[in-house]
């Protein structure tokens, strides 16, 4: 599905199109007009319009399109709502909303001067910061960090060195995967994609995360190596590799269980 906005993203449009691209058209595609042109020229495109003047998707009282999006589409995500208000404070001038408001707000107009002729690369970028920020605001919120452990308390910066779900133990230092007990010779991508579902067991992740995350691809390249690399991957685990879920239209799912 086509999405337009006004050109030169900044920071709700640019989460709102991550939010978008994530959780609710893993088929997205994002053009940009000049802002007294987005509705005319959507329109023309059959592309549904957001974070405009007259759009239905759009900043709604102290509000930004990203909330609207959050309340039309029922994402009720408690990690999401979070975001919603950092990306809120950043956007509306309100940095005291959060303490990470003013992080965002300076990193999005950063990111802006360094993609100033190109607003395809600026989502590429931002999609990987709010992947960042949902990623921190999900699982990370309790870690800390310090050179000096005893400073910042125990048990101080937690040391990711494996993740075991079901069957697999992950050995991040080594690169090494042990399934049912015995080794099993991964490739250096196929051995990330591992690491990419099982850190995030039940979750479906698209192609493009997986793109962007695994492979370094920007968010607007299509490409079938995911789908190569899994069915590759798939072969290596045996039995196993059932637990690797296609869901049709979003992606794939890792089906282990929680990592611990």
């Amino acid at each position: 599905m086509r999405w337009m906005t006004r050109e030169r993203p900044k920071i709700d449009r640019v989460a709102t199109a991550w939010l978008i691209a994530r959780f609710i058209d893993r088929e997205s595609e994002f053009l940009f007009a000049p802002a007294a042109e987005v509705m005319a020229r959507s329109a023309a495109l059959g592309a549904t319009p957001y974070d405009v003047d007259g759009a239905p998707l759009s900043h709604r009282g102290p509000l930004c399109t990203f909330d609207a999006v959050l309340a039309d589409h029922a994402l009720d995500d408690p990690a999401l709502a979070d975001l919603a208000v950092i990306v809120r404070g950043a956007d509306t001038d309100r940095l005291d909303l959060t303490p990470q408001s003013p992080g965002l707000l300076a990193i999005s107009l950063g990111l802006s001067r360094l993609c100033l002729d190109d607003d395809q690369r600026m989502l590429a970028h931002g999609f990987v910061l709010y992947d960042a920020l949902y990623e921190w605001l999900r699982y990370a919120r309790a870690e800390r960090h310090g050179w000096d452990p005893a400073k910042v308390g125990a048990p101080g910066e937690p040391a990711w060195n494996s993740l075991v779900s079901g069957p697999v133990e992950l050995d991040l230092a080594a690169r090494r995967a042990v399934v049912d007990g015995r080794a099993v010779e991964l490739g250096p991508k196929e051995f990330a994609l591992l690491v990419a579902l099982v850190a995030r067991a039940g979750r479906v992740l698209s192609r493009g995360f997986l793109l962007q995350h695994v492979w370094a691809y920007e968010a607007d390249v299509a490409s079938r190596t995911v789908d190569w690399h899994v069915a590759a991957l798939r072969k290596r685990l045996g039995a196993n590799g059932a637990l690797i879920a296609t869901v049709r239209g979003g992606g794939y799912r890792w089906d282990g269980g929680a990592p611990r």
